[in-house]
């Protein structure tokens, strides 16, 4: 090979990797339905994601089960070509997106949720269990959900819930391992349309636009000066979930960051 053509495909390799890599997690079917709308979503955020000149959307698709949930989650990102500057775990929920701000070390369904009998996908119902032990009982997020929010419209707000109740399913038990055990990591948690709602494939379309606007924005978030009070790829601070600390952000914040902290 010709020392110039050498040079050429040392730069074009380097650049195939020069894109900001985001990895965004869903589940597959569970209770008995066809489709689980976070994989949908996770799907089409990719394709979404396909042709951007600097962004990379890798997805990974979890099974529905508390024993294979998280390690398949770790896997899809140690195989990663490169640090992510997010990480967004996808599970389905209610009818509106819902952005956590945190997640519990619980696991706990015993009996019915959302509306049907629902085990895991092996069939094991957890009561009460700690997921690891030695933790506390919730911990925050680790992105800007404030700022994150705040990207979106006025219109997609309305459609849209600031929520500190993650449940204590299987999307829970795979986003608080993956956060307690990567506090490096900037990641999230967020519940889209569920089974149930009226006009699923129409809000299923709207979070796909909303998570849209918030990659977009976290990934330019990464690119700027970090911030020491809040989380940023630059530090391993964490959503306040105290009330104290919540109180403290909402006496400083203004506009729509106030509308945030008093949701």
């Amino acid at each position: 090979m010709k020392p110039y053509v050498a040079i050429l495909a040392l730069v074009v390799g380097l650049c195939a990797h020069a894109k900001e890599v985001v990895l965004v997690s869903g589940f597959d079917p569970f209770g008995g339905a066809r489709t689980n709308a976070s994989w949908i979503v996770a799907e089409a955020l990719a394709a979404r994601f396909q042709n951007d000149p600097n962004i990379e959307v890798h997805t990974c698709l979890l099974p529905t089960t508390y024993r294979g949930a998280y390690p398949k989650l770790k896997e899809c990102y140690d195989r990663l070509p490169s640090a992510p500057v997010l990480v967004l775990s996808l599970g389905e929920g209610p009818c509106k997106l819902n952005l956590e701000t945190q997640v519990y070390n619980l696991d706990n369904n015993p009996g019915r949720l959302m509306g049907s009998s629902a085990p895991d996908n092996e069939g094991v119902r957890r009561t009460r269990r700690t997921i690891v032990a030695g933790a506390p009982f919730s911990v925050g997020l680790r992105i800007n959900a404030a700022e994150a929010y705040c990207s979106l419209t006025p219109a997609e707000r309305t459609e849209t819930e600031i929520s500190s109740t993650p449940g204590n399913f299987v999307c829970n038990n795979a986003a608080f391992q993956f956060t307690w055990n990567h506090p490096e990591v900037p990641f999230t948690f967020a519940h889209v349309t569920g089974q149930n709602c009226r006009n699923r494939l129409g809000k299923i379309e709207q979070n796909i636009a909303e998570l849209t606007t918030i990659i977009h924005q976290q990934v330019t978030a990464a690119n700027q000066l970090p911030r020491s009070q809040m989380p940023h790829p630059s530090n391993t601070q964490r959503m306040p979930i105290s009330r104290d600390a919540i109180n403290e952000q909402r006496s400083e914040a203004s506009g729509c960051e106030a509308d945030f902290w008093n949701c």
